[in-house]
């Protein structure tokens, strides 16, 4: 329910267009979901290829067709089968892996079709665990990305501008979950709510424009 309030929410502010969500799990796990919206335009296309990244464990694969919320029948293809089919560049490596996703109809003229693939990975490249948190740093094609991240963690730093937002917190000053939005390229930093050693400040860094939070601080305090 959460992820379909925040795809909601992210598609009414932007407009329709390519939009990825990223839900980070434990750090530990080096795991994370993606849900990716994307529009096909080209006018016959009846399939959609999407790159599998070299190096990420693949998991739970689905895709939908947004409008009507029919499952999409997809497997994974070579590179050399993308280019058979004329939907990737020439020089793509026969061995690279993309999943194919057969949309509902060709697309027709001036039309475009809205689909949503769903995947867990698992990167220890792009996901790693640090002495007090934990950093998530990944080349992303999609220019408007929604980080979630694991409950009890704060963004302390984002190379992009990033609009950051908090769940609950509960009695105990415990946070359910932090969500960063950003554009562009995507890195960020984030340590435990509870790292003693975090100051108790929040402030946009002017010259780099990066993120930095600090501890919140606790009912009372």
């Amino acid at each position: 329910m959460r992820l379909l309030y925040l795809l909601a929410f992210a598609v009414s502010a932007f407009g329709a267009s390519d939009l990825a969500v990223y839900t980070l799990l434990a750090p530990s796990t080096h795991s994370f979901e993606v849900a990716y919206d994307t529009s096909v335009t080209r006018t016959g296309a009846a399939y959609f290829f999407n790159p599998i990244r070299p190096g990420s464990a693949v998991s739970k694969e689905s895709a939908i067709d947004l409008a009507s919320g029919h499952a999409l029948e997809l497997k994974t293809v070579s590179g050399g089968e993308a280019k058979a089919a004329n939907a990737v560049p020439a020089n793509t490596a026969d061995n690279a892996q993309f999943l194919w996703v057969k949309l509902l109809r060709p697309v027709g003229p001036g039309a475009e079709t809205r689909i949503r693939i769903l995947r867990t990975y698992v990167d220890a490249a792009s996901y790693r665990a640090t002495e007090n948190g934990f950093v998530f740093e990944r080349p992303i094609a999609v220019t408007r990305i929604v980080a979630v991240l694991p409950a009890g963690y704060e963004l302390i730093a984002s190379r992009s501008p990033a609009i950051v937002s908090t769940g609950a917190v509960d009695a105990s000053g415990s946070v359910s979950s932090t969500t960063a939005t950003t554009i562009c390229q995507y890195a960020s930093k984030a340590r435990s709510f509870h790292d003693s050693r975090a100051p108790h400040d929040s402030r946009i860094c002017g010259r780099c424009g990066a993120l930095r939070a600090g501890a919140p601080r606790r009912a009372g305090s």
